[in-house]
């Protein structure tokens, strides 16, 4: 009974107080003493004080890494699994796609490799540039054996006022010289890791979703050519997602933009043969 005194006291705070947040901490898991929260929860926990903190100093700005912590209520495959740390580190820095993806990645990479993301769909090269050392620092002093880069739907998208919108009103979120530009960048610093670098092509997408106007099949075709040059000119090896599932966005997506399972029966093997064959030349 003490406890909802202390809970209604604080819950009333913010509005007796000026300058004063409540951030609920109900529903968070233990760690198994009844009293101190799961790691893991920890981090959506964080997050939720960041965004009331944000609210209280007037920033718009909602910070990235909160976008990724829906995903972890539909699929535990989204949580970070337990650490093997006798075995090498593999990271997925990515979009949507990336994350739907992990359940059929990690069962054959089970005990070959830890396979892990940051908490945050990734989004454009735009946003993953700018909080690429977060991503990288995210999991402390990890030494990442391979690293799997995936962004180009987010960078193509048409946007005005920052909602989706068809041209000419709506642009790019990141320009193809933008993209291309950004995608330099992010290869260098993340040479700097010493990790053995992966890139994964863009998904196809739907004809309805063309019927929007705001995402172009044209336009994904021209970022994925972009970013194959910028990947050959880097000797970085690709996963050409397009060319996998034959530019059928209606057959292999459950929306018109994020892979269904069929597709990842297809996609998912290659990216783990590639992640195997990756492994073994960095022990090589």
């Amino acid at each position: 009974p003490d406890l909802e005194i202390v809970q209604a006291a604080l819950r009333e705070l913010p509005d007796r107080v000026p300058h004063t947040a409540w951030v609920d901490a109900g529903g968070l898991r233990h760690t198994g003493d009844l009293v101190h929260i799961d790691p893991r929860d920890q981090l959506k926990f964080g997050v939720d004080y960041a965004k009331e903190m944000r609210q209280l100093l007037g920033f718009d700005e909602v910070p990235p890494l909160q976008v990724g912590f829906p995903w972890y209520q539909y699929n535990k495959a989204y949580e970070p699994p337990e650490m093997d740390e006798s075995l090498p580190c593999v990271y997925v820095i990515g979009g949507s796609n990336t994350q739907m993806i992990q359940e059929a990645l990690r069962e054959p990479l089970a005990r070959r490799a830890n396979l892990l993301r940051p908490p945050a769909n990734c989004r454009s090269t735009k946003q993953t540039l700018r909080w690429l050392d977060a991503y990288l620092n995210h999991y402390g002093d990890m030494k990442w054996a391979v690293i799997i880069l995936n962004s180009t739907l987010h960078d193509l998208t048409h946007l005005a006022n920052g909602k989706p919108t068809p041209p000419p009103e709506g642009r790019p979120q990141v320009s193809i010289a933008d993209y291309e530009t950004n995608l330099r960048k992010i290869v260098a610093r993340l040479r700097d890791t010493g990790a053995k670098l992966l890139w994964a092509s863009a998904a196809p997408i739907s004809r309805k979703v063309e019927r929007l106007r705001f995402r172009r099949r044209a336009d994904v075709i021209a970022y994925n050519r972009v970013a194959a040059n910028v990947m050959v000119q880097e000797h970085v090896p690709c996963i050409d997602i397009y060319a996998l599932l034959e530019g059928d966005g209606d057959r292999y997506t459950v929306d018109g933009v994020h892979l269904n399972e069929e597709a990842h029966r297809i996609v998912a093997p290659v990216m783990v043969g590639k992640i195997l064959e990756l492994l073994g030349s960095a022990v090589e």
